[in-house]
């Protein structure tokens, strides 16, 4: 009897051991509330986003301006700034992690940041040069074998350099790498190929244009792909990457393992081959298996991260000054992903129209399965906006477009400076959204609505005289903080 009594003190003594050793997070674990009602369907003849987003279990917020929010100011300059909330901000607590898979981190804030700066040490805000003196070796064509680049050497992409099947690339952390502008250098890591770029909080990888900095523009050179074995809704399950010659990527093994990138820099990159139109990095079918952490994409010409299907997982990344939308989630992508920061630069846009997040069914807009279904939890998305006198890019659109038949679940996350919030884009996004398969939970959307004269459509225009706010402007400049069309 005496060993039985012991067996409950032992599995007390064994509770308190594992909640010693549980990683502690920048926060404490917010306190979920206990599940609410069931929500009712709200059928798309009856959709009216903002009644939408505000029901109550859902646990969102508007506010009239950013400054409500209480984020630092200096958020919106273009050099080093603060990204961690003031004092007393709303956004350090109001999240909630119920009903989410255990791949999020339990923290109390919503945004992308709490009381930790995650950026500090791996990070630029304005590039860095070269070191002097270190010699420049050309790679170009097929990567057979294992292959080691040192921070001792700068290397040049030279055309498109190919990490073939079974090959393994490994990168010193502090390594910098130039893609060829003369020649659109790309690095393409192909299916079963795998590349292990591992860099250091004080020693980033960086993969920049061989022009030096002052002349290098967005665009200069094309880019990382991975491409990897997963699932995607393409028909057959297999399809190419645009731009990229033999460029598979698709199969059935959602735990697909392509490598690693850590504390890795990409900067100058998005230029197109052919009719494409890169991201600075592209996630073709990849894996789950895939590790992405701390990754930072700079001066894009495109897209800054494209996770065209798959189950890619990450934590801790950062697009800035980009020209197109920060990040695309397409073809069936599945993955889960925390701690995401968009940063926006005023006269940086693509004449194509550009947004922070855009999730959509695949380029057809079609219907296929999978669904496009990415799980998104602390975001901040700081568009340029920061006053009514600041003049941005007429192209300038929303924070979040969700788009055609997509279902993707949006949690615990910050929009601001942009003309319009969240864009639901069609029949299917309408109906989902009342479906309740695409969700928007425990998110605030501060200083999108009511723009001041100065809202989407006449961007960067100044209005003066009555009415101030421009709500009755002849030619209706406002922004929406919530927004649809069927």
């Amino acid at each position: 009897m005496s060993n039985l009594r012991s067996v409950p003190l032992f599995c007390c003594f064994l509770i308190v051991l594992l909640q010693a050793c549980k990683k502690p997070t920048d926060d404490p674990t917010p306190a979920d509330p206990a599940p609410g009602p069931t929500v009712p369907v709200i059928p798309p003849d009856e959709f009216e986003p903002y009644a939408w987003f505000d029901l109550a279990t859902f646990g969102n917020t508007l506010m009239d301006r950013w400054q409500d929010a209480a984020i630092n100011p200096a958020m919106f300059d273009l050099g080093q700034s603060s990204v961690l909330p003031l004092a007393g901000s709303a956004l350090l607590s109001g999240a909630s992690f119920q009903q989410l898979p255990p791949f999020f981190e339990l923290v109390g804030f919503r945004g992308a940041f709490g009381s930790i700066d995650w950026t500090e040490g791996w990070t630029t805000w304005t590039p860095v040069p070269d070191p002097p003196g270190l010699p420049i070796r050309d790679l170009q064509g097929d990567l057979n074998g294992s292959w080691q680049l040192s921070a001792d050497t700068i290397y040049r992409l030279t055309g498109t350099v190919r990490v073939k099947n079974a090959a393994v690339l490994q990168i010193q952390a502090g390594t910098r790498i130039h893609g060829a502008f003369a020649t659109n250098g790309r690095l393409v890591v192909e299916q079963g190929g795998r590349i292990l770029a591992e860099g250091a909080s004080d020693a980033p990888i960086v993969f920049t244009s061989d022009r030096p900095n002052g002349i290098a523009q967005p665009g200069d050179w094309g880019g990382v792909t991975i491409l990897g074995n997963a699932v995607n809704n393409a028909p057959g399950g297999t399809t190419t990457m645009a731009g990229i010659p033999n460029g598979t990527h698709g199969g059935s093994n959602d735990n697909d393992d392509s490598g690693v990138l850590t504390h890795v820099q990409i900067h100058f990159a998005g230029r197109a081959a052919a009719s494409e139109t890169p991201a600075a990095l592209r996630l073709g079918s990849v894996g789950r298996g895939t590790t992405i952490e701390h990754v930072q994409v700079v001066y894009s010409a495109h897209a800054g991260f494209h996770f065209a299907g798959g189950t890619a997982e990450s934590r801790r990344t950062i697009a800035m000054h980009g020209l197109s939308e920060d990040y695309v989630y397409d073809l069936g992508h599945s993955g889960h992903h925390q701690f995401i920061y968009c940063k926006r630069s005023a006269s940086l846009a693509s004449l194509a129209g550009t947004s922070a997040i855009r999730v959509r069914n695949n380029e057809g807009n079609s219907s296929d399965l999978p669904r496009t279904a990415p799980i998104l939890s602390n975001i901040t998305v700081i568009g340029a906006k920061k006053t009514r006198e600041t003049a941005i890019s007429l192209q300038f659109r929303q924070a979040l477009w969700l788009h055609g038949d997509c279902q993707p679940h949006i949690h615990n996350s910050f929009f601001t400076g942009f003309p319009n919030g969240l864009y639901l884009d069609g029949l299917d996004a309408v109906t989902n959204a009342g479906q309740h398969h695409l969700r928007v939970r425990h998110s605030t959307f501060a200083g999108v609505d009511h723009w001041g004269g100065n809202g989407y459509g006449s961007a960067g225009t100044i209005f003066t005289g009555p009415p101030s706010n421009g709500d009755q402007h002849p030619q209706a400049p406002r922004g929406q903080a919530l927004s649809m069309d069927l």
